[in-house]
């Protein structure tokens, strides 16, 4: 009789597990501003309250403005104290200094390093070995099925790049500590693999 309650409760916390699961899942893939998909703006609940109009309210079927920009979720590892303003990485100096390179041309002593996101949970390279105060072009790519691996971030240094659609995306970027840094998406889901520093 208590090895069928185990039973239950085992299939309850599986059951409840995957709804989990599947809100995350709608969450990610929700229609972004500007899609084709129309979404209908709910009229003021005091608007409605406080009308003295014959009429009912009837909802706009005119496309909602842009969402204010998401904080923490993936990408950004919940929102911690790692991240800044709007859920983007905040580099930590000590460890690796951002450069500015929006002529989209890389230092001539760069080290350009590549690694893809596969749909599966995994990256094409296990690891990436750079050396310390010598400029790194990181080039980063995703399965545009890859889910929440289409952001990616080097742990330690909290260095971040996102893929959308397949495209590549490329930050620059000096390591100044060796080490070895994690590198996975924004909820640890992902690899994970990792960048040495030496």
């Amino acid at each position: 009789m208590s090895d069928d309650i185990k039973i239950h409760k085992g299939l309850i916390m599986l059951a409840f597990g995957f709804l989990i699961a599947l809100a995350a899942a709608a969450y990610v893939v929700a229609p972004k501003a500007g899609s084709d998909i129309q979404q209908i703006q709910i009229p003021d609940s005091n608007a409605i309250q406080d009308s003295n109009a014959q009429q009912p309210i009837q909802p706009s079927l005119a496309p909602v403005s842009a969402p204010a920009p998401r904080r923490g979720g993936c990408g950004c590892g919940g929102g911690g104290s790692s991240c800044s303003a709007g859920g983007v990485f905040a580099p930590d100096p000590s460890k690796a200094v951002i450069l500015n390179t929006s002529s989209g041309q890389a230092p001539a002593d760069a080290q350009d390093i590549y690694i893809k996101a596969l749909s599966d949970g995994t990256y094409d390279k296990q690891e990436l070995d750079v050396k310390k105060g010598v400029p790194v072009r990181l080039h980063f790519t995703a399965d545009p099925n890859a889910g929440c691996g289409r952001s990616m971030v080097i742990y330690g240094m909290n260095i971040r790049a996102a893929s959308q659609n397949g495209e590549e995306s490329v930050v620059d970027f000096v390591p100044q500590q060796e080490g070895s840094y994690e590198i996975s998406c924004g909820m640890k889901m992902w690899g994970p693999a990792k960048l040495v520093v030496s």
